[in-house]
């Protein structure tokens, strides 16, 4: 699980990036985001998630986001990035 916070943007979409990579090389099958704390999704998410959505396809990982508000959820279908992933309004953790 990772908790993302402030904005997506091309300043920090790199380190976020690797962040997120790093996430999926245990190959997991499922990847929480958690976006309670995600203030805006510039360009940038887009060369973010893109790489990320590939990856976990290749390894069957589902990608769920975690209280993205409905803002931000725009912000993706605008993207095109909600095709690949599943929305979840509950924390992401802890999870029973």
């Amino acid at each position: 699980m990772v908790s993302l916070h402030g904005d997506i943007n091309h300043d920090n979409a790199a380190p976020i990036g690797r962040l997120l990579a790093e996430l999926l090389q245990a190959s997991p099958d499922e990847a929480h985001l958690d976006f309670a704390e995600i203030s805006g999704l510039g360009t940038a998410a887009g060369s973010l998630f893109f790489p990320l959505m590939a990856t976990a396809r290749e390894q069957g990982t589902t990608l769920i986001v975690h209280r993205a508000s409905p803002a931000l959820r725009t912000s993706l279908r605008g993207l095109g990035l909600d095709r690949a992933l599943f929305y979840d309004d509950e924390p992401a953790w802890p999870r029973s």
